[in-house]
């Protein structure tokens, strides 16, 4: 088979690209071409992979964060609208790129250019969890206020958008396969990278801190109320140091260290969470201050006993109470009815469209 597909991926994090990475090897598997169109951290992570595929560099489009991890709704939309040139730059770009890959499938992960690429008579699909988010924020009467903007101006657009636009877009379940019902969307299964395993206990616990990327966290706190084996991706800014913590600059490749870890320290993006649960690991989720979908995914997390929704303010405290009840987010997790891969579902519909 020697159908062609390309990746649209953009992102602040390096979520999109390993959720889009799981989805490539299963492909791979079915000797499908792949083009992956891709800017800055999506660069660098696939440019190091080695993998059997096409790389094209774009420019990075992003958030507004402060430099103490706040995100600014307005900001973000002023900033969207002060880079239109560079939008405009990208679509000369991935035009020429269509025209010599060929493609004939396009499946974007945060790369909003459906419009533009209708010209091309090309199918184009989505990956986006949107309409996730809009049925948890209609679920909860108690959240916080500071959600609301990012909410309304970020996540219900990005919901018509995907709604509207793409041929098809694919929601990938959270904590299990979503059992929701909105036009254009299609559900399947948490997507988590192959080779992931499942830790055995030991008596000596590691925490991973992963709280980097696009959270910006610059002043972030003491830890030395943990005694556990702690591993830092990306240290932070005016951090204190302490013997039991290990410092690891930003990875290609960090399944090891997720393979190690019994539990984790985290942002609540998507990828690191299905991960999280995928492995068995219960997890104390810090979402982004003002990101409603973070919000919403850790609030998840939380609700289905798998760990705890924290804050910088209030983490040695509700460090305290993870640790306390630590065996019973395990036992929820265990007790969780698996799941096929969303990898494989999406592939196998990629294959098929």
């Amino acid at each position: 088979m020697n159908k062609k597909i390309l990746f649209l991926i953009n992102g602040e994090g390096l979520g999109n690209s390993t959720r889009c990475h799981a989805i490539i090897e299963k492909l791979l598997k079915n000797n499908i071409k792949i083009g992956l169109v891709v800017a800055k951290n999506s660069y660098w992570y696939f440019s190091k992979k080695k993998l059997p595929v096409e790389i094209f560099e774009v420019d990075q489009l992003s958030y507004h964060i402060s430099k103490d991890g706040y995100l600014s709704t307005y900001k973000t939309i002023l900033k969207t609208f002060s880079s239109i040139n560079l939008f405009n730059e990208n679509l000369i770009k991935i035009k020429e790129i269509v025209e010599t890959f060929k493609p004939e499938i396009i499946i974007s992960d945060s790369n909003y250019v459906f419009n533009f690429l209708k010209k091309f008579k090309i199918p184009t699909l989505a990956l986006n969890n949107s309409c996730i988010t809009i049925d948890e924020y209609k679920k909860h009467s108690k959240k916080p206020y500071s959600i609301k903007n990012h909410y309304y101006f970020i996540e219900k657009l990005d919901y018509f958008y995907h709604k509207t636009f793409p041929d098809l877009t694919i929601s990938c379940g959270i904590t299990h396969r979503e059992d929701v019902n909105h036009k254009n969307f299609k559900n399947v299964s948490p997507i988590y990278r192959e080779n992931l395993k499942i830790k055995k206990d030991e008596k000596k616990k590691t925490c991973m801190i992963m709280l980097s990327g696009a959270s910006n966290l610059k002043s972030f706190i003491d830890l030395s109320f943990i005694n556990d084996e702690i591993i830092f991706l990306n240290k932070p800014d005016n951090f204190k140091v302490s013997k039991n913590i290990k410092f690891l600059s930003k990875l290609h490749d960090n399944l090891e260290y997720l393979n190690k870890a019994d539990y984790f320290i985290m942002n609540s993006g998507y990828s690191a969470i299905t991960e999280a649960i995928h492995m068995k690991k219960p997890m104390i989720t810090m979402p982004i201050n003002n990101h409603s979908e973070q919000w919403l995914n850790a609030k998840k997390v939380e609700d289905k006993n798998y760990g705890l929704l924290a804050n910088l303010s209030n983490l040695e405290e509700k460090y305290h109470e993870f640790s306390v009840n630590f065996m019973d987010y395990r036992a929820s997790l265990n007790n969780k009815k698996d799941e096929i891969n969303g990898s494989e579902e999406i592939a196998d519909l990629l294959i098929k469209f």
